[in-house]
């Protein structure tokens, strides 16, 4: 498996608390562990106090994007064992783990575009994209409130990982999947148990999607709190 790139450290923006190199996975899982990752170090301090009331609705106040969640290797895992290959777009990528995992391990069988709307974010991605050895023009900003077209059309897999937490979101993000996925590709959603996921089932099967809810390792499932999920979208 490649390993990253020795590349400077990053010129990333200062910020509350500095940035640090966080690793991915536990020591359990070696391979996983042994990609690290730039992120804030005290991303609790990122938290806007100012900000207008109208970002706030949106929670781009809160800094999301700067935590390395649990969930992230376990949604790389879930993704290799459907043989995700090819051109693949993240959505609410973050600091980018996910995705720039899934294409480290598949050695040039994963093309991933990385997208998040909050600048800083976009920021970090990029230095870890570059870690990583990665072309950092594979990252890209996406709001989903004002979508606007990614370079290079369409994508036949489509992924996220924990992006369904906010209902007032989940409008915009099926429109954002509608637009960006290719006609019979895939959407592969992860989330780690949240209450959101059986409402956001049926307001993709309203809007046109089929969906299906899968365990990690691939089994048919249904929301249980507390345990982790994909969520599996197609269009008919």
């Amino acid at each position: 498996m490649p390993t990253p790139f020795a590349v400077p450290e990053p010129d990333l923006p200062p910020i509350e608390g500095g940035w640090e190199l966080q690793p991915f996975g536990s020591e359990a899982e070696p391979e996983l562990a042994r990609l690290q990752f730039w992120a804030p170090a005290r991303p609790d301090q990122l938290y806007d106090l100012d900000a207008d009331p109208r970002a706030a609705e949106f929670h781009d106040a809160m800094p999301y994007w700067a935590w390395l969640w649990e969930s992230a290797p376990r949604t790389v895992r879930a993704l290799e064992r459907r043989g995700v290959e090819g051109r693949v777009l993240e959505v609410g990528a973050g600091l980018g783990a996910v995705g720039i995992a899934l294409a480290v391990r598949a050695s040039g069988r994963v093309l991933i575009t990385l997208t998040d709307h909050d600048q800083l974010s976009i920021t970090a991605i990029r230095a870890n994209a570059a870690r990583h050895g990665l072309k950092t023009d594979a990252v890209q900003p996406l709001d989903w409130r004002t979508p606007t077209e990614i370079p290079g059309g369409r994508f036949p897999t489509i992924i996220g990982c924990e992006v369904i937490y906010d209902p007032g979101s989940h409008m915009a993000l099926l429109e954002v999947l509608e637009r960006h996925l290719e006609p019979g590709g895939r959407v592969y959603l992860a989330d780690p148990g949240r209450d959101r996921v059986a409402q956001f089932l049926k307001r993709a099967e309203s809007h046109g999607f089929r969906a299906a809810l899968e365990t990690e390792n691939g089994s048919a499932a249904e929301p249980v709190r507390g345990e982790f999920r994909i969520l599996v979208l197609t269009r008919p």
